[in-house]
């Protein structure tokens, strides 16, 4: 995702990518769905024995903000800036 892990980010990953130039007013929603996305990875190959590419969960958490963009309508431009980040990363 264009950031690098630091130790501290373990005890607060809300802190993922603060640094980088996105709107901040949706940063913690967004780092909460690719966590959510990730965790979701983790149990499909534990359970199922399917694993995901880091691809693969880019594109869960853009599909995640696209249904989810119609409860932003006042940051609905601020979320669509870190959709088009994080497709881009793809």
């Amino acid at each position: 995702m264009g950031v690098t892990c630091y130790p501290e980010w373990c005890q607060a990953p809300w802190l993922i990518g603060n640094h980088l130039p996105l709107p901040p007013q949706v940063h913690l929603d967004v780092i909460l769905l690719t966590i959510w996305q990730i965790w979701k990875a983790r149990n499909k190959l534990i359970f199922d024995q399917a694993s995901s590419t880091a691809s693969d969960i880019l594109r869960h958490v853009i599909n995640d903000m696209d249904f989810w963009s119609c409860r932003y309508k006042d940051k609905k431009n601020l979320l669509h800036t870190w959709r088009m980040y994080l497709a881009q990363l793809m």
